[in-house]
Formats: C-alpha cells, sequence, structure tokens
C-alpha cells in the first residue's frame, strides 16, 4: 500500500526518444477486516460422516469495501476430514461485517485441526483460521453390565438378553465376541447396525459343560467407536456327558441265540475335565444293599457294553458298543447303570440308567428224517447206478434262517446253500453212490449231513448210512513170512478166509507173475542196484504198486503190467515163443555177480511154494482154511506174491518170503557180580544174546532152579530174536537179605544146551547199636527186650564170627583193618594173632542174623501163600471142566514181541525190625519226669539218616531231643535224651510205648520204654489220737509211726496254725505240738513222731493236723482230741471268817 508518480512516454522510432509524456498519480489502499473467532473454529465431538455446522464472522471496520476468497482446501488434509462453506467468494461492504458457514464432515476418528485459509483482496498474506473437532464414532450402550445365568444344566442351553442402545445421530455398526475363542457362551447375532437411538435386544446362550462356576466376557465392538465389555457367569450342574439317542430302552428285537446283537451309540464328554465311565449292571450297584437271601449264580451276562469301563477325555466322543447275546432262549431283560466318576470322586453318580431288552431264539429245521439209508447189492447183470431219497426241509422258527448243507462223497444232495422265510419249506434231493467203491470192498459208509446255519454255532445232522455189498472175504493175513527155517526143511502158515457177506463168494488161488527180462532190463536193473547178495527174485507188484484190494507188495525186478493165472505156464510159453516178452512162474536166484549169460537156474515156484485148496466157493457166513507151505533150499532166499481172485469182488494179495539158513547165536558173559548192594535195593544190569546166524530163534529163561525167585528176575523172559539182531535181556537182583548171595538161571537157547547165568551179590544194610550209661558211667549196650533169648544169640553169633571172619568193611566199620576190603586180614591170620571179636561186632552180627531169619521167613509165607493160590486156581478150572494143562510151545512172535515191553515191579520187601530194645525208667514221682539219654551209634560204612515220631511220642507221654538225625557220620554217636513225663492230674501206673527208630534206607529198631508213675503216700499208725484229761501247765506226749508204702522218696511237712494276720502263733496259745515237723523217708522205711498236748486253759481240745506230702495234693489228717484240767481250792466258809478275841 502505498503512493505513485509515474510518467506515461512516447518514443518513435528513428524519430526520437520520450517525445510525449503523460503524468499518471495514484494511491493504493486496503480495506481492514477482522475475523471472529480469531484463529480458531472450534467444533467440539463431532460424528464421523455427519456434517457438523460452525459459523466464521468477517468484520470489515474500514470504509472501503472488502472482497475475500476461501481457498480451496488443502488436498493432504481431505482424507481426515472435509470442509464446505457456503460462500466461497464474497464481499463485504464498509463498517459491515458477513458470516461465513462451514460444514465439516470428518473422515477419521480423533482430534482435527484442519487449516482454513481466507484471502482478503489487497492483502498480500492469506489469513488462516484453524478448524478444530474431535471427531467420534457412535455412542452405544450396554444394559446390563454384569449379567449372571446362575445355576444352570449342563448342555442345557439358557438365554439371556442384553438391551444395547445407540445413542447418536448415526448407525452404530456393532460385532459382539467372546473373549474366550469357543466359548460357552454364543451370541445369537455378531453383527448388527443400529440406526440412531436404536435400541435393540441381543441375545447371549449358554450351553455350560463342566459343572463348576464359569465366567466369561463379551465384548460388544463398535465400528470407530470405543467397545463395550460385559462380564457373563454361571455355575454348571449335573454332567456334561450326553448322548443324542436315547438310552431309556435299547430294545435288540428278536435274535438267535449265541449271535451277538450290536447297536452302537455315541456318547460325548463336552465337558473339559476326563471322566471315567463305568457300566454295570444295577444289581450289582455296590451302593444298593444287596438282597442276602437272593442266591448267588454264575451264569453268564446277557447284556454287556464294550468297553464297560474307559477314561472319557475332555471334549472327546466314544462309540459305546451294546451287546445281547445268549445261550438261552426266552425274553430277557436287565438294567445297566453308567456311573460317572470325575477327579478324585469316590463315589460315582450314575448318568445313564438303560434298560436292555431282547428276545432270544433258536433257528430251527423240521428235518421230514433223522436217518436216511441205503443199501446196494452187487449183481452181475445190473449196472451200478447212484440211488436217491428225498428229504424235506421247513423253517420253524421265527426268523428268517439261511442255511448251509454239507456231505462228504459217496453222498450229495441237490443243493447246498438256501434261505427260507418262517414256515417256508424246500424238498432236496440226497443220493448215494455205490461206484465210489472202486475197490470193490464191502462196506458201510456212515456219515452226517450238517445243517449249519449262517452266524450261528447250532448244527443240526442227519445220519446217512450207505452199504455196498460185494462179494468180498476177510483173510486174516496178507503176508506170511516163513522167515529163516532150517536148510531142506519145511513149514507151514495158514490164513484164514471167510465170507461175512450175504453173497457166496467163487473164489482161485494164483501166483502173480513175474516178467522175462532182456538184456537191456537185466542191464538196467544191476546199474541201479536193485539186486541183492543170496535173494531170490519174487513176482513184481501190479502197475500201481497195489492192487485192488489195497494190499502191496514188493519184487526185486523190472515191473511191467502183469496178468494173473491159474495155470503155471502162461499160453506164449505154451506156444513156445522166446522172442517176445514173456511170464514164467518160475523164481531166479539173483547174485551181486550175476550176469544175463551167467545165470542161476530157473527153480519152478511149485517146488518153492504151495497153495492149498486152490479155488473154491464160500456161502456166507462160511470160513476156509488156506495152507500155505514152504520148502528151504539150501541157504537161500525167496519172496512170492499169491493172489485170491474173486468173481465181482478185489483181489486179495498174500506176500510170501521164507530163507533157508543154519542157527548160530552169542553170548556177551554168563556171571553177574553186583558186589555189595543194600539188601532191599534193586539192582539192573545186562546180558546181550545175539543172533549171528540168518535163523530166527526163541529163547527162554529158565528160573525153577532158583533158590529164592524173590532174588532174581529178568526181562524179557523169553523171546525171539531174528537174525543179525541183538536182545537185551535186563538181569534184576536183590540181596534180599544182608549176607552173601548167590543164585543160578538157565538160558536155553531153541535146541542147544541151556547157558547157566550165574548172579551173586552181598547185601548191607544200615545198622546201628543203642547204648546208655551203666551204674560204673561207661556206656553200654541197651537192654534187650529178651535178654535171655539174646545171650544165646550172641554165642551163637561168636562162633560164626570166630569161625567165617568178620563182615566186610562195606557191611560193618566195628571189624579189624581199614575202610578197604584188602585191608582186612584172612580169618588164618585172625586166629593166629588170636583175635576176639569185640560185644559191638557181636551185637551187629546178632542183629544181622535175626534180620536174615525174620527176612527169609516172610520169604517162605509169602511162597506159601503164591503156591495155595495157584493150587486153588487149578482146583477152580479143573472144578469148571477146564485143563489148565497145555502142550509145552515155543513163544509165538506176539508173545515175544509183547514180553519186550513188559517189566514186572518186584515185590517190594516188608517192613523189617533189626533189634528190639528196652529202655527202663523206673518209679516216677507223679507229676515229675525221668530222663535217658540213649547213644546211636553208625555202624554201617556211609552217612545214616532218621526222623523221630514226634507227635507219637507225645501222645505216648514221652519226648526226645534232637528228632531229627541227618547223615550221621560212619563209626559216630549221637545222643538222644528222652523224657517221660506224665501230669500231676493223671493216674498212676504203667506208662509203655514202642518206639520205632526208621533208619532211612534200611530196617528200623525198636525200643519198648517203661516207665511207672507213682503219688507218694504215708501210711499212719493211727489217724486219731486222744490224750484224755490233762492238767493245764502239764504236757502228754503221745508218739505215732509214719510208714512209706510207696516205691519212691517220700518228703512230708508239717506247718503250725497262724493267726487271722498269718503271723505264727507263740507256742503259748498253740495246744498240739509236732516234733519233728518234716522229714524223708526212703521207700518201705518208717519215721517215728511225737505229738505233744499241753493245754493253757480248762476245756476241751479238738484239732485236725494236717501233714502235707510233697507232690500229693491230698494232705493225711490227725485227729487229736484232748481237755484241759485246772487245779480247784476249795475255802470254808467260802465268804465270811470271823475272829474271836485272842
Amino acid at each position: 500500500v502505498k503512493s505513485y508518480d509515474l510518467c506515461l512516454v512516447v518514443d518513435l522510432d528513428g524519430v526520437g526518444q520520450e517525445l510525449a509524456s503523460i503524468p499518471i498519480q495514484a494511491r493504493c489502499a486496503v480495506p481492514q477486516v477482522t475475523f471472529e473467532p480469531y484463529d480458531m473454529l472450534e467444533y467440539g465431538n463431532i460424528f464421523i460422516r455427519y456434517p457438523s455446522h460452525q459459523t466464521l464472522v468477517l468484520n470489515n471496520t474500514s470504509a472501503l469495501p472488502a472482497k475475500f476468497q476461501i481457498l480451496a482446501q488443502d488436498e493432504t488434509t481431505r482424507p481426515l476430514a472435509v470442509f464446505e462453506p457456503d460462500q466461497s467468494l464474497g464481499s463485504i461492504p464498509p463498517a459491515s461485517q458477513h458470516v461465513i458457514t462451514f460444514t465439516l464432515t470428518s473422515q477419521k476418528i480423533g482430534p482435527l485441526q484442519i487449516p482454513i485459509t481466507v484471502r482478503i483482496l489487497g492483502h498480500t498474506a492469506p489469513r488462516t483460521i484453524t478448524l478444530i473437532a474431535n471427531s467420534i464414532g457412535p455412542i452405544v450402550n450396554v444394559d446390563p453390565a454384569v449379567l449372571d445365568f446362575g445355576n444352570v444344566k449342563c448342555l442345557e442351553p439358557v438365554t439371556k438378553n442384553i438391551k444395547v442402545t445407540n445413542n447418536s445421530v448415526i448407525k452404530a455398526y456393532v460385532k459382539c465376541i467372546m473373549k474366550t475363542k469357543n466359548s460357552l457362551w454364543s451370541v445369537s447375532e455378531k453383527a448388527m447396525e443400529l440406526k440412531p437411538y436404536e435400541t435393540s435386544n441381543l441375545a447371549l446362550t449358554l450351553q455350560i459343560d463342566e459343572v463348576s462356576k464359569m465366567s466369561d466376557m463379551l465384548h460388544v465392538i463398535v465400528h470407530e467407536s470405543n467397545d463395550v465389555a460385559v462380564t457373563v457367569k454361571a455355575k454348571g450342574t449335573n454332567t456334561p456327558v450326553t448322548c443324542q439317542e436315547n438310552l431309556d430302552v435299547i430294545d435288540f428285537g428278536t435274535s438267535y441265540t449265541t449271535q451277538t446283537s450290536s447297536k452302537e451309540f455315541i456318547i460325548e464328554n463336552r465337558g473339559k475335565q476326563a471322566r471315567k465311565l463305568q457300566w454295570i449292571l444295577e444289581s450289582e450297584d455296590p451302593s444298593k444293599k444287596k438282597d442276602k437271601n437272593k442266591a448267588v449264580t454264575d451264569e453268564p451276562k446277557v447284556f454287556s457294553v464294550t468297553p464297560d469301563s474307559m477314561i472319557l477325555d475332555g471334549k472327546c466322543a466314544y462309540r459305546f458298543i451294546f451287546n445281547a447275546m445268549s445261550e438261552k432262549t426266552g425274553e430277557l431283560s436287565d438294567i445297566l447303570l453308567c456311573q460317572e466318576f470325575c477327579g478324585n470322586d469316590r463315589k460315582g453318580s450314575t448318568v445313564f440308567r438303560t434298560e436292555l431288552r431282547s428276545n432270544f431264539v433258536t433257528p430251527l429245521l423240521k428235518l421230514s428224517d433223522s436217518v436216511i439209508s441205503f443199501t446196494y447189492f452187487w449183481d452181475r447183470d445190473t449196472p451200478i447206478v447212484p440211488l436217491g431219497k428225498r428229504l424235506e426241509l421247513t423253517n420253524s422258527s421265527p426268523l428268517e434262517v439261511r442255511f448251509f448243507i454239507k456231505v462228504q462223497p459217496p453222498f450229495y444232495v441237490s443243493i447246498d446253500t438256501y434261505f427260507l422265510r418262517p414256515d417256508e419249506k424246500i424238498e432236496i434231493r440226497v443220493e448215494f453212490d455205490p461206484a465210489f467203491k472202486v475197490d470193490r470192498v464191502c462196506g458201510t459208509v456212515k456219515q452226517k449231513l450238517s445243517i449249519s446255519y449262517q452266524d450261528h454255532p447250532q448244527k443240526d445232522t442227519i445220519t446217512l448210512m450207505g452199504e455196498v455189498v460185494f462179494p468180498n472175504l476177510v483173510v486174516s493175513s496178507n503176508s506170511l513170512d516163513f522167515g529163516s527155517v532150517l536148510n531142506e526143511t519145511t513149514k507151514q502158515l495158514s490164513i484164514t478166509m471167510s465170507n461175512p457177506n450175504p453173497l457166496p463168494v467163487n473164489f482161485s488161488w494164483t501166483f502173480q507173475e513175474e516178467q522175462e527180462m532182456n538184456d537191456a532190463d537185466f542191464a538196467r536193473m544191476t546199474s541201479t542196484g536193485i539186486e541183492s547178495s543170496k535173494e531170490f527174485g519174487a513176482y513184481p507188484r501190479s502197475p500201481t504198486g497195489q492192487n485192488s484190494a489195497g494190499n502191496t507188495s514188493g519184487s526185486g525186478f523190472f515191473q511191467k503190467a502183469t496178468t494173473p493165472t491159474m495155470s503155471m505156464m502162461s499160453d506164449q510159453q505154451a506156444v513156445g515163443n522166446p522172442n517176445e516178452d514173456s511170464f514164467s512162474n518160475a523164481v531166479v536166484p539173483a547174485t551181486s555177480s550175476t550176469s544175463r549169460k551167467d545165470k542161476a537156474p530157473l527153480v519152478d515156484i511149485n517146488q518153492i511154494f504151495d497153495i492149498m485148496p486152490i479155488m473154491g466157493m464160500l456161502e456166507p457166513g462160511a470160513q476156509q482154511t488156506i495152507t500155505f507151505t514152504y520148502f528151504g533150499l539150501q541157504n537161500t532166499k525167496f519172496d512170492a506174491t499169491a493172489v485170491c481172485v474173486t468173481e465181482g469182488g478185489p483181489e486179495y494179495e498174500v506176500g510170501l518170503k521164507g530163507q533157508a539158513s543154519r542157527l548160530e547165536f552169542k553170548l556177551d558173559k554168563s556171571e553177574l557180580d553186583f558186589g555189595k548192594v543194600p539188601y532191599d535195593e534193586v539192582l539192573e544190569r545186562d546180558i546181550v544174546l545175539s543172533n549171528t546166524g540168518k535163523v530166527a530163534y526163541y529163547y527162554s529163561m529158565n528160573l525153577s532152579g532158583l533158590l529164592r525167585p524173590s532174588v532174581f528176575d529178568c526181562s524179557p523172559v523169553a523171546g525171539m530174536i531174528n537174525p543179525g539182531e541183538r536182545e537185551k535181556i535186563s538181569i534184576r537182583f536183590r540181596a534180599g537179605i544182608p549176607d552173601e548171595v548167590v543164585e543160578e538161571a538157565l538160558l536155553e537157547v531153541a535146541h542147544f544146551e541151556p547157558q547157566r547165568i550165574q548172579v551173586r551179590g552181598h547185601g548191607i544194610f544200615p545198622s546201628v547199636l543203642l547204648s546208655c550209661q551203666g551204674t560204673d558211667g561207661n556206656l553200654q549196650i541197651l537192654e534187650r527186650q529178651d535178654e535171655a533169648a539174646h545171650e544165646l544169640n550172641k554165642a551163637k553169633a561168636l562162633e560164626r564170627l570166630l569161625a567165617h571172619g568178620p563182615p566186610p568193611p562195606g557191611a560193618c566199620v566195628l571189624g579189624p583193618g581199614g575202610a578197604k576190603e584188602e585191608d582186612i586180614p584172612s580169618i588164618e591170620e585172625l586166629r593166629e594173632r588170636g583175635w576176639t571179636p569185640p560185644a559191638e561186632l557181636v551185637e551187629f552180627e546178632v542183629d544181622r542174623d535175626q534180620i536174615c531169619q525174620s527176612l527169609l521167613e516172610k520169604e517162605k509165607e509169602a511162597l506159601l501163600r503164591r503156591e495155595e493160590a495157584e493150587a486153588l486156581k487149578k482146583a477152580q478150572m479143573a472144578e469148571g471142566g477146564k485143563d489148565d494143562t497145555r502142550p509145552e510151545t515155543k513163544p509165538s512172535k506176539s508173545m515175544a514181541s509183547s514180553s519186550k515191553g513188559l517189566k514186572k515191579a518186584m515185590a517190594e520187601l516188608p517192613a523189617i525190625t533189626g533189634a528190639y530194645y528196652h529202655c527202663k525208667f523206673g518209679h516216677i514221682v507223679l507229676g515229675h519226669s525221668g530222663k535217658k539219654v540213649i547213644s546211636v551209634q553208625n555202624c554201617f560204612s556211609e552217612p545214616i539218616s532218621f526222623a523221630i515220631n514226634r507227635k507219637a511220642l507225645q501222645h505216648a507221654g514221652f519226648s526226645i531231643s534232637p528228632e531229627r538225625v541227618k547223615k550221621l557220620p560212619v563209626g559216630k554217636n549221637v545222643k538222644l535224651e528222652i523224657t517221660s513225663f506224665r501230669g500231676k492230674d493223671g493216674a498212676e501206673g504203667k506208662q509203655e510205648y514202642n518206639w520205632i527208630i526208621p533208619i532211612r534206607g534200611g530196617p528200623s529198631y525198636e525200643v519198648k520204654l517203661t516207665s511207672e508213675f507213682v503219688l507218694p503216700e504215708l501210711e499212719l499208725s493211727s489217724d486219731s489220737v486222744d490224750f484224755g484229761r490233762v492238767l493245764v501247765g502239764q504236757v502228754k506226749r503221745i508218739t505215732i509211726r509214719l510208714r512209706n508204702v510207696k516205691p519212691v522218696l517220700v518228703n512230708w511237712d508239717y506247718k503250725a496254725p497262724r493267726d487271722k494276720k498269718g503271723k505264727v502263733l507263740p507256742p503259748s496259745e498253740l495246744a498240739y505240738t509236732l516234733n519233728p515237723s518234716s522229714g524223708r523217708i526212703l521207700p518201705g522205711e518208717t519215721q517215728f513222731v511225737t505229738i505233744g498236748f499241753a493245754p493253757n486253759r480248762a476245756q476241751n481240745f479238738h484239732q485236725k493236723l494236717a501233714l502235707r506230702i510233697i507232690d500229693n495234693p491230698k494232705r493225711k489228717l490227725l485227729h487229736l482230741h484232748g481237755a484241759g484240767d485246772g487245779l480247784k481250792v476249795q475255802v470254808e466258809p467260802d465268804t465270811n471268817f470271823e475272829l474271836g478275841p485272842h
């Protein structure tokens, strides 16, 4: 703004400069405009995208008019907000004002500062006004802020509403979400649009899944505004375990028995915690009281659940399978309880109570026949065709049934699988094909037509019987082995043919023919090593190696098809055609060096084997014996095959074998020494008999010459040994007595002289000697029960020892010399030394001899009983008309083979007692005990052991220590302490017991234990004493006699009476005294006792004086009587005295 003074000049080109000028003068001025408000236009809170208005006042305070221009909004601020003036250009008259209204529309939330540029024309710098506003979104209010659902059953949806209000002029876009992912609460409308000032209800649905307190937060998210939070909470009850299907009743309908009907149900645990689900029968619920009177049964459960127990994790489901299966029919039902255990809960709660029902039936087919029989008879003029019968099947069960029919050939059915509806029937054909018996052997086929049901174990059967009858024979044997016979001897064997069938049988015998070999066949045979040394080829088998009857035969020659013939020469040989293959009824000896050019001569079969009869006919039920004869050529072997041909029936082959040779045998030993063995032990050794020849022979052991049959036994007793074989004959030996034993048996082999088999052994036994301490303190042999007889036996034993010497060390260690037998001097050396057997050895010899005599006597008794039983058996057989005598024959092959497997046990030896001792305890006071120490010495060459029956001893009134002895060393002693006892309340008398010491592996030793228990007693000369009358102050004494009448010492005493306090009375107060007051009286002795009576006042004194006998509960009473008298003085006069003048 300033003043201008300028000139406008004119210049002409070529003429001159500034030729003319015009002065120009001017002054510039601008109006003064003020703004109200001055620099800020405040809108306050404005809603986003909602236009808000505010005015700006322009005051023109000058005299000039003013022009204004609102410049366009800066593009950088337009994303925040957009303002629109109602007038962008205008003028303001001088000294006036102009109002401009700005409309502001925000685009973003938050504080806004938007500059407005106002240009006043004439002013060099525009004026800036700032629009200030706070852009906000819609205002949404929620009521209530905390929503409590209270107690809610698990999995039961509960819905409550929340009011949502839009307290704004613009629309509110609201989203509702729960704070927790997978929240238990669900929102009905997760997004909504609220119009200005609109109120809407928001539904919140809770489906709680746990039995606990639950809480969550609902976030109401308002678009372009502040979020609102609502706290929701609830407490779950009941259980989150559920099933979509109804489990109150599960009906399986009608089912077959033994078939499992199943239904599947999915049970979900919608809770978060794991839960244990357990299915139990309601009758087995432990929380319910059980009926004690109800019987407990072990019947299988009909209904079950699989699995019956499992832990179901949270938010998991499991498919439970309910099964119904019963072996019984009928309508059955039961109730299953599903109990839930959560956490540490021990008492479960019932979740489901399910009743299970099912009607069980069995598949049932009604069969028209239970047995179907077919019979076919062979007829020469009738072909073989199948036989058939019809069978009707009806479904009588209430369910459909699918069944399968199975049958094995030769039976057939028209169908094998069928499906029948209830009451539907079907007819099938059952056939029997008799042609299956291609071998033409009679027989009856018995099979079952099996009807099985689909998915059911029940089976129905129909018996099928098919009988085919051909002309058949029964041959007792299909092979005859003549074995090895002596050279140039014959042997006959027979078989029996019988006709058990209703058809007659025509038969004929022939030999199976052998094919003549050409050079190529012979070379091939020898290269393959078919021939064997010293054998004769027989007739080859049929092409299949088996005849039609199922029998087989062998040949050592090359085989081709053969044709049996009744003649002994084939037709080809009869016409004499040697160039073609022909058959010959002859056998050829074959050796390892045989060649085609140098063969052994042919032998006619009739010279080797013969058959009688050769042909015939057997009527039904008839029987025929066929005899085969074999002739043994020198050291040769033959085999052949005889064929019995039947008309319309099978062929029966009988293999024939025979060999001729000489007989040889070898025996490995003929003497057996078993040495020193326990007398009751059975030892076994073998002898080997070998057949070194080629002829089988029979052998037998002849035991009739045994002196004692119980000593020797063998197995087998008899038998047959084939060529090249060895037979082990087990010889069993038992001495039976503790002594030297020698026995001989005879081994008889065929026709040879009997071989003597000698068996020897020395029986020994574990022996002991019993001793006790004598009166001199030294050990001495315990007294025997029969001492007199024992002394005689000792004298005999001493003679035997001096005559034969001591026993070997293995039998007794009490003899002279060392432990080895070679260390013992001979009897001659002992006699030279003047040897005298010690007392212990004599005692041992007495016991040994007694054992021998007892065992031999029992052997004789057993042998006598056996002979009597055999005689009785023979007598009974004779009465029944049976003759038991049979001719002596050699044992058959079957007998020989069966005897090898038999090993009869030797009879056990009877129990034996080695010695009888007597142990006397003497007289014992009743209630006391007596003791004896017995020393047991081991006289055997090995340690011994024994165990004593303690209970039996105690029952008899005795005890022992120790009661068990293990492995007492050789020659050592063990002391046994025996106590005899009887209680005080027992009765007097003798106590006896036969105590057995069982030596393991040997005889027993008997000790008779005797003791006599006595009750101590005294005999009084008088049990009543009368002292009469005694002056007070004087003493009268009377003596009595005490006598011990028992065989034990008697201790007695007397105790004076006491006062009430238990103190002894002074002598002045005792009327009666006893001297002595105690004593010991030996058996049969006497003691005198003085009784004193000193009365202390004048009165009668009666007293029972008790003598106490030690160990006797009864006291001996003395009845004492006496009277005390005082001195009386009589004074006269008794009351007054008069004295006169003196």
